[in-house]
């Protein structure tokens, strides 16, 4: 069997058999080749290639910040002044217990059970308060009552918290707790009541106690909170006799104040 050959006939052996020598495989070169060969330009040398210097690194800006928007430029209209907010300020009278405080050097500590913590915490709402509010207790069980406060446990016992002579005790006491530079605390003020909806230890909601004690002596305040009542709304009974009980506290300590520097 013959293979056939890949490169055509041109390259086909002779059948005479010979061999194929270089001269077979060499197409002679005629004139009409040699005319075609000298019509052709001559192209010009390339000139050496030249290495393209490196890209420049390129510059990544910092993303801007979003814009805020303002709906009053939105819609066209001039932005409002900065209003300041009341929401946290101190009441008027609470501010003026600060200042008779700071302006007389005069030290309080607080002893609170019925507010549980609420006078304590008007009483700093006043920036520079530190200078003379030293701190607080809140007993709001008779065992902390006695074992902070020292009030008598007899007269818990005989009488329960809701007491003038209970209130007495734990603004004395709190005074005598609240050291520093073996100094008591100027001023000690209490709270002690029923705070509802319903009444306790015999006691209708909305009775109330507060104690005053001071370098001039004390004060026992005895309040009927009762029209704050609303047995549709005993949360909100809770909270509005808590209020009222930290305003009458702070207003006590004012007349306090006030009655012993006309004396």
């Amino acid at each position: 069997m013959v293979t056939p050959n890949p490169f055509g006939s041109r390259f086909e052996p002779a059948d005479h058999g010979t061999k194929l020598s270089d001269a077979n495989l060499i197409a002679p070169i005629t004139a009409d080749d040699e005319s075609q060969r000298q019509a052709v330009p001559a192209q010009p040398p390339r000139p050496p290639a030249q290495s393209d210097p490196p890209p420049a690194p390129a510059r990544t800006e910092p993303p801007a910040p979003p814009a805020q928007a303002d709906p009053a430029v939105d819609a066209g209209l001039p932005p409002l002044p900065p209003v300041a907010s009341t929401t946290n300020a101190p009441a008027e009278a609470t501010v003026e217990l600060a200042n008779l405080l700071l302006g007389a050097g005069l030290s309080i500590a607080v002893a609170e059970s019925l507010t549980g913590g609420g006078l304590a915490a008007e009483l700093v709402r006043v920036p520079g308060i530190s200078e003379s509010f030293r701190g607080g207790i809140v007993a709001y069980q008779n065992e902390i009552k006695h074992s902070l406060l020292d009030v008598d446990s007899r007269v818990l016992y005989e009488h329960g918290a809701v007491h003038p002579e209970v209130a007495r005790q734990m603004a004395a006491g709190v005074r005598e707790k609240f050291v520093m530079d073996d100094r008591h605390a100027d001023i000690g003020v209490s709270t002690t009541g029923v705070a509802g909806p319903g009444p306790a230890e015999d006691k209708p909601a909305g009775t109330v106690f507060i104690g005053v004690s001071s370098l001039w002596g004390e004060h026992v305040a005895t309040l009927d909170f009762s029209n704050l009542v609303r047995e549709d709304d005993p949360v909100g009974s809770r909270q509005r006799i808590r209020f009222a009980t930290i305003e009458a506290a702070v207003f006590n300590v004012v007349e306090h104040l006030a009655t012993y520097a006309e004396t």
